[in-house]
Protein backbone atom coordinates (compact mmCIF):
# COMPACT_ATOMS: atom_id res chain seq x y z
CA UNK A 1 0.00 0.00 0.00
CA UNK A 2 1.46 3.41 -0.89
CA UNK A 3 2.76 5.28 2.12
CA UNK A 4 0.81 8.50 2.90
CA UNK A 5 2.87 11.65 3.29
CA UNK A 6 2.27 11.84 7.06
CA UNK A 7 3.99 8.52 7.69
CA UNK A 8 7.32 8.57 9.44
CA UNK A 9 10.17 6.12 9.78
CA UNK A 10 12.04 4.07 7.23
CA UNK A 11 9.16 3.04 4.94
CA UNK A 12 10.29 2.55 1.36
CA UNK A 13 9.69 0.32 -1.63
CA UNK A 14 12.44 -2.04 -2.74
CA UNK A 15 13.07 -2.68 -6.44
CA UNK A 16 15.31 -5.45 -7.76
CA UNK A 17 16.80 -5.59 -11.24
CA UNK A 18 19.95 -5.86 -13.34
CA UNK A 19 22.87 -3.45 -12.87
CA UNK A 20 22.39 -0.51 -15.22
CA UNK A 21 18.75 -1.31 -15.87
CA UNK A 22 16.54 1.75 -16.10
CA UNK A 23 13.20 1.85 -14.34
CA UNK A 24 10.14 4.01 -14.93
CA UNK A 25 8.15 4.85 -11.82
CA UNK A 26 4.65 6.27 -12.13
CA UNK A 27 2.16 7.60 -9.61
CA UNK A 28 -1.49 8.08 -10.46
CA UNK A 29 -4.07 9.84 -8.29
CA UNK A 30 -7.74 9.58 -9.20
CA UNK A 31 -10.53 10.62 -6.81
CA UNK A 32 -8.32 9.97 -3.82
CA UNK A 33 -7.19 6.55 -5.08
CA UNK A 34 -3.41 6.29 -5.44
CA UNK A 35 -1.55 3.81 -7.66
CA UNK A 36 2.24 3.55 -7.70
CA UNK A 37 3.95 1.33 -10.29
CA UNK A 38 7.46 0.58 -11.49
CA UNK A 39 8.20 -1.03 -14.86
CA UNK A 40 11.51 -1.80 -16.56
CA UNK A 41 12.73 0.90 -18.90
CA UNK A 42 15.17 0.64 -21.81
CA UNK A 43 18.50 -0.89 -20.82
CA UNK A 44 19.78 -4.19 -19.52
CA UNK A 45 19.99 -7.43 -21.50
CA UNK A 46 16.43 -8.50 -20.70
CA UNK A 47 14.81 -5.08 -21.01
CA UNK A 48 12.95 -5.83 -24.23
CA UNK A 49 11.47 -9.02 -22.87
CA UNK A 50 10.57 -7.32 -19.62
CA UNK A 51 8.70 -4.39 -21.12
CA UNK A 52 5.20 -4.24 -19.73
CA UNK A 53 6.16 -6.32 -16.69
CA UNK A 54 5.63 -4.67 -13.33
CA UNK A 55 8.60 -4.69 -10.99
CA UNK A 56 6.29 -3.30 -8.35
CA UNK A 57 2.68 -2.16 -8.24
CA UNK A 58 0.76 -0.94 -5.20
CA UNK A 59 -2.62 0.66 -4.69
CA UNK A 60 -4.08 2.56 -1.79
CA UNK A 61 -7.08 1.15 0.01
CA UNK A 62 -10.36 2.98 -0.05
CA UNK A 63 -12.84 3.50 2.75
CA UNK A 64 -12.41 2.90 6.48
CA UNK A 65 -9.88 0.07 5.97
CA UNK A 66 -7.41 2.29 4.10
CA UNK A 67 -5.31 2.07 7.27
CA UNK A 68 -4.58 -0.94 9.39
CA UNK A 69 -4.51 -0.71 13.18
CA UNK A 70 -2.16 -2.86 15.22
CA UNK A 71 -1.87 -3.57 18.91
CA UNK A 72 1.36 -4.15 20.80
CA UNK A 73 1.46 -5.17 24.42
CA UNK A 74 2.66 -7.50 27.11
CA UNK A 75 0.22 -10.12 25.79
CA UNK A 76 1.69 -9.96 22.26
CA UNK A 77 5.31 -10.20 23.39
CA UNK A 78 5.87 -6.64 22.18
CA UNK A 79 5.10 -7.57 18.57
CA UNK A 80 2.35 -5.91 16.53
CA UNK A 81 -0.85 -7.89 15.97
CA UNK A 82 -3.39 -6.49 13.53
CA UNK A 83 -6.82 -5.58 14.86
CA UNK A 84 -9.89 -6.81 13.00
CA UNK A 85 -12.11 -4.28 11.24
CA UNK A 86 -15.76 -4.47 12.29
CA UNK A 87 -17.74 -5.20 9.11
CA UNK A 88 -20.91 -3.77 10.65
CA UNK A 89 -19.39 -0.59 12.09
CA UNK A 90 -16.95 1.28 9.80
CA UNK A 91 -14.18 2.90 11.79
CA UNK A 92 -14.30 0.30 14.57
CA UNK A 93 -11.50 -2.24 15.08
CA UNK A 94 -11.35 -5.12 17.57
CA UNK A 95 -8.74 -7.38 19.15
CA UNK A 96 -9.30 -10.34 21.48
CA UNK A 97 -6.77 -11.47 24.03
CA UNK A 98 -6.26 -13.38 27.27
CA UNK A 99 -4.88 -12.15 30.58
CA UNK A 100 -1.76 -13.75 31.97
CA UNK A 101 -1.15 -14.91 35.53
CA UNK A 102 0.18 -11.56 36.79
CA UNK A 103 -3.26 -9.95 36.65
CA UNK A 104 -1.99 -6.95 34.68
CA UNK A 105 -1.36 -6.34 30.98
CA UNK A 106 -0.29 -3.19 29.13
CA UNK A 107 -0.68 -2.14 25.50
CA UNK A 108 -0.78 0.65 22.92
CA UNK A 109 -2.22 0.87 19.40
CA UNK A 110 -0.42 1.97 16.24
CA UNK A 111 -1.76 2.99 12.84
CA UNK A 112 -0.20 0.77 10.16
CA UNK A 113 2.16 -0.73 12.79
CA UNK A 114 4.12 2.54 12.70
CA UNK A 115 5.92 3.50 15.91
CA UNK A 116 5.47 7.14 14.95
CA UNK A 117 1.67 6.85 14.83
CA UNK A 118 0.61 5.67 18.28
CA UNK A 119 -2.73 6.02 20.06
CA UNK A 120 -2.09 6.36 23.80
CA UNK A 121 -3.78 7.55 27.03
CA UNK A 122 -3.23 11.10 28.21
CA UNK A 123 -2.52 9.63 31.64
CA UNK A 124 -0.09 6.76 31.29
CA UNK A 125 -1.20 3.43 32.73
CA UNK A 126 -4.89 4.35 32.53
CA UNK A 127 -7.61 1.75 32.18
CA UNK A 128 -9.21 1.88 28.68
CA UNK A 129 -12.19 4.22 28.58
CA UNK A 130 -11.05 6.36 31.52
CA UNK A 131 -8.43 8.68 30.02
CA UNK A 132 -8.53 10.95 26.97
CA UNK A 133 -6.90 9.19 24.01
CA UNK A 134 -4.18 11.12 22.17
CA UNK A 135 -2.54 10.47 18.80
CA UNK A 136 -1.68 9.11 16.43
CA UNK A 137 1.81 10.51 17.04
CA UNK A 138 5.25 9.48 18.39
CA UNK A 139 5.38 8.77 22.13
CA UNK A 140 7.60 7.34 24.82
CA UNK A 141 7.40 3.67 25.71
CA UNK A 142 5.79 4.42 29.08
CA UNK A 143 2.54 5.80 27.58
CA UNK A 144 0.42 2.65 27.69
CA UNK A 145 -3.05 1.47 28.63
CA UNK A 146 -3.36 -1.00 31.50
CA UNK A 147 -5.72 -3.93 31.98
CA UNK A 148 -6.35 -5.43 35.41
CA UNK A 149 -8.05 -8.71 36.31
CA UNK A 150 -7.97 -10.99 39.32
CA UNK A 151 -8.94 -14.08 37.35
CA UNK A 152 -6.09 -15.70 35.39
CA UNK A 153 -6.85 -16.30 31.71
CA UNK A 154 -9.74 -13.81 31.72
CA UNK A 155 -10.67 -13.04 28.11
CA UNK A 156 -11.04 -9.49 26.85
CA UNK A 157 -11.76 -7.55 23.68
CA UNK A 158 -10.04 -4.22 23.04
CA UNK A 159 -12.07 -1.85 20.87
CA UNK A 160 -10.69 1.05 18.84
CA UNK A 161 -13.56 3.33 17.86
CA UNK A 162 -12.42 6.15 15.60
CA UNK A 163 -15.97 7.55 15.56
CA UNK A 164 -16.23 8.03 19.34
CA UNK A 165 -17.37 11.52 20.31
CA UNK A 166 -16.03 11.04 23.83
CA UNK A 167 -12.25 10.89 23.36
CA UNK A 168 -11.99 8.65 26.42
CA UNK A 169 -13.94 5.98 24.53
CA UNK A 170 -11.70 5.91 21.44
CA UNK A 171 -9.96 2.95 23.11
CA UNK A 172 -12.13 0.79 25.35
CA UNK A 173 -12.29 -2.79 26.60
CA UNK A 174 -15.04 -5.39 26.90
CA UNK A 175 -14.62 -8.39 29.16
CA UNK A 176 -15.74 -11.63 27.57
CA UNK A 177 -15.33 -13.59 30.80
CA UNK A 178 -15.38 -12.53 34.45
CA UNK A 179 -12.46 -10.36 35.58
CA UNK A 180 -12.80 -11.67 39.12
CA UNK A 181 -14.54 -14.56 40.86
CA UNK A 182 -15.06 -15.33 44.55
CA UNK A 183 -11.93 -17.46 44.85
CA UNK A 184 -9.72 -14.86 43.17
CA UNK A 185 -11.13 -12.07 45.37
CA UNK A 186 -10.46 -14.14 48.50
CA UNK A 187 -6.92 -14.81 47.35
CA UNK A 188 -6.34 -11.12 46.58
CA UNK A 189 -7.68 -10.08 50.00
CA UNK A 190 -5.53 -12.70 51.74
CA UNK A 191 -2.39 -11.56 49.91
CA UNK A 192 -3.14 -7.92 50.72
CA UNK A 193 -3.58 -8.67 54.42
CA UNK A 194 -0.43 -10.78 54.43
CA UNK A 195 1.65 -8.09 52.74
CA UNK A 196 0.22 -5.38 55.00
CA UNK A 197 1.20 -7.40 58.04
CA UNK A 198 4.73 -7.88 56.71
CA UNK A 199 5.18 -4.12 56.32
CA UNK A 200 3.53 -3.17 59.63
Amino acid sequence: TPVPQWHRGQKRWLLRGEPGQSVRVTIQVSNGHVTVAAVPGIGGSNAAAALGTFLMRAESRLGPTRHGYHISGSFTGGAYDEMEADSQQPGVFRYRGVMGNTGQETFSIAMDADNGLIYYPETSGSYPGESIVRGPEPIGQDRVFSLLALTPNAEFEIVLNLNAVDRRKVVDVKWLTERADLDSMKAAAYNYILQSGMHA
